[in-house]
């Protein structure tokens, strides 16, 4: 799948509690997980992962 993909909010999909503070963390990249919108790309995958290597991360698990 390539390009950008929009998705309209309804009652059968939700932000999650944390949402806003994901974007102003840097989320570019979403997933939908029990009707919820969770992030999984910060800063790219590669980067993501040595970051949860090496570093420490938090993720919004709600």
């Amino acid at each position: 799948m390539a390009g950008n993909l929009e998705i309209t909010l309804s009652d059968r999909l939700r932000k999650s509690p944390y949402y806003e503070a994901t974007l102003r963390s840097g989320a570019k990249s979403f997933t939908i997980y029990n009707h919820m919108l969770l992030p999984v790309v910060y800063e790219g995958t590669d980067d993501d992962y040595w970051n949860l290597i090496n570093n420490v991360t938090l993720w919004d698990v709600a």
